[in-house]
């Protein structure tokens, strides 16, 4: 078996950044009125 446990666990980190990153952008969409995490709001 190729993937051990710390490719697995490597895999899981980044697919958990890309998903806050993916609702990070989401929350900059103009379709949300309140957005505490962007100033020009």
């Amino acid at each position: 078996m190729a993937l051990t446990g710390a490719s697995f666990y490597v895999l899981y980190l980044v697919v958990r950044a890309a998903v806050r990153d993916g609702i990070r952008a989401a929350g900059r969409t103009p379709t949300k009125h309140h957005d505490e995490s962007d100033p020009a709001a």
